[in-house]
């Protein structure tokens, strides 16, 4: 408000024996001011398609609230956030007044299951884990100390994939028995649960994530499926983006920029606060998460011609009067991202308190699933533009927990009141773009336009068949750009690719070359 709002004026004035008034040329006066602009994140499509299907969801559920937030994981750009129901700003005494909190930030949730990728983060960045490691779901019950764990559907011996992909409440809880507690709270830290994000936004909740050391051995199995820890929304979408960006967690940004009534400037740019986890534990996160959509518990929000990665969840609401957990009532989520491997796009999704169906997979999953539908044209038509280098400050160091929000001003200095950054490097060098210019790219899951924009850039002239997503070049990615080259392009709309397959135009034969 002290940007936005301007400031009054006044001015002497006469009247006369008739009643009129005239201006005092003599007398003091002051002229008004018009305040500054604040330009904000939000997607004005994108917010409100996501309020439309929070308010279908919440009227076909009969949930107490339903809650979205949509961010971009490579900038920390918050596009649309919502929670229904909410209220009329103009007349804010209608209505009860818990409707006035923005829930993705302000509400504390336990996750439940959509918490299981950071048990899988730690387990695999540490290397106490391998992909193809078996764990003994004990036909879905298995006994912790004085308590007993259960699955939702019984299963023996699971890799450790399958124990992500199906959801199993014991696979997991091993996995989180293999690494530790005190492994487990680290890279819980480092992803930021029981601190602020530093959103500009007020009321923000930290959640609550108990010391290690106060953990028992059910302690940890809960924590690792996501129970017995509290978060937001907000921390949840962090994270998921933090996966999504190859192991960068960026700051959350709801501001753009501003400008005060003087016309003086300020930025602000990405920011990264930290890598969480190394690049190839994120990249193998993705492919398991991308299964989950595909063959596991997450197919209701699988989305035609893209790959979307995601996770289900869903926890039992705590009873805080009489302790223990409610028997009937849940808490469902869905957190996803897309394209599963270059993704530009995160959206959690909790549905709180529903009436019969109850499961994230059932009532999360299709909200997810219609919201990124729905701007699917529009971020087609983005994607394919000539995407220029994202630039984003330095990020802090690894131990730092919470990075300090600020705007830069663009003549360098500060506004009185508050300490801004200044901002910090590129992402892109010069010499490294020049360096990319001479290989042959990788053109998988790109789109046609965006493939041959690549291939003009290196001089190579390219020939292509099919529409969608390319599948198969016949230059072989990292090979050296030769003068006056041709590529032969094959795309398809709604496949996957695990491999590049290479064709020689002459023979028509094509070889596999793994990565």
């Amino acid at each position: 408000d002290s940007l936005l709002q301007g400031s009054k004026g006044f001015e002497t004035r006469h009247r006369d024996g008739g009643g009129g008034s005239f201006w005092d040329p003599w007398g003091a006066s002051i002229a008004p001011l018009d305040g500054g602009t604040v330009r904000l994140a939000i997607d004005i499509v994108a917010q409100e398609m996501l309020c439309q299907e929070l308010e279908a969801s919440i009227c076909s559920t009969r949930a107490q609230w339903v809650a979205g937030l949509l961010m971009d994981p490579r900038t920390g750009e918050i596009l649309a956030v919502a929670s229904v129901p909410d209220y009329d700003p103009m007349h804010p005494e209608r209505g009860e007044r818990t409707n006035h909190k923005l829930r993705p930030f302000t509400e504390l949730i336990e996750p439940g299951s959509i918490f299981k990728p950071i048990t899988a983060t730690a387990a695999l960045d540490q290397g106490m884990v391998k992909i193809y490691d078996m764990f003994d779901c004990e036909c879905g019950r298995w006994r912790v100390g004085d308590h007993f764990l259960r699955d939702a559907h019984p299963y023996g011996a699971l890799n450790f994939e399958d124990v992500i992909v199906h959801s199993s409440n014991i696979g997991t809880a091993k996995v989180a028995q293999r690494i530790g507690s005190r492994e487990l709270y680290k890279y819980a830290v480092r992803f930021g649960f029981g601190n602020l994000s530093c959103v500009e936004f007020p009321g923000e909740a930290s959640g609550k994530l108990r010391p290690y050391d106060e953990w028992r051995d059910i302690g940890r199995a809960n924590v690792a499926i996501g129970q017995g820890v509290s978060v937001t929304m907000l921390q949840m979408a962090l994270a998921y983006s933090a996966i999504a960006n190859d192991g960068i967690m960026m700051e959350p940004r709801m501001i753009l920029d501003m400008t005060d009534a003087s016309g003086d400037h300020y930025a602000n740019p990405p920011r990264e606060v930290r890598r969480v986890m190394e690049p190839e534990t994120a990249r193998t996160l993705q492919r398991i998460l991308a299964e989950v959509v595909k063959r596991g518990t997450g197919k209701l929000a699988a989305i035609d011609c893209v790959l979307v990665a995601g996770k289900t969840g869903t926890a039992q609401i705590p009873n805080l009067e009489t302790g223990g957990y409610y028997q009937n009532r849940y808490v469902a989520s869905f957190v996803g991202f897309l394209p599963a491997d270059r993704a530009d796009r995160v959206l959690v999704v909790t549905v709180y308190d529903p009436v019969g169906a109850h499961y994230g997979a059932q009532v999360a999953g299709p909200v997810f699933k219609r919201v990124l539908q729905r701007l699917m044209p529009a971020d087609q038509v983005r994607r394919s533009w000539e995407m220029e280098p994202i630039e984003v400050e330095n990020p802090t160091p690894m131990e730092g927990l919470v990075h300090d929000a600020g705007l830069t001003k663009s003549n360098g200095t500060t506004p009185a009141g508050r300490s801004w950054s200044n901002f910090g490097g590129s992402a892109t060098t010069p010499e490294r773009a020049n360096a990319s210019l001479k290989v042959v790219p990788d053109l998988r899951g790109l789109t046609l336009r965006q493939a041959v924009r690549m291939l003009t850039a290196r001089g190579i002239q390219a020939q292509f068949s099919g529409s969608g997503k390319v599948v198969r070049q016949s230059l072989i990615a990292g090979s050296p750009v030769e003068k006056n080259s041709l590529c032969f392009l094959v795309a398809r709309c709604g496949t996957d690719v695990d491999s590049l397959e290479t064709c020689d135009p002459d023979s028509g034969q094509s070889v596999t070359v793994t990565d």
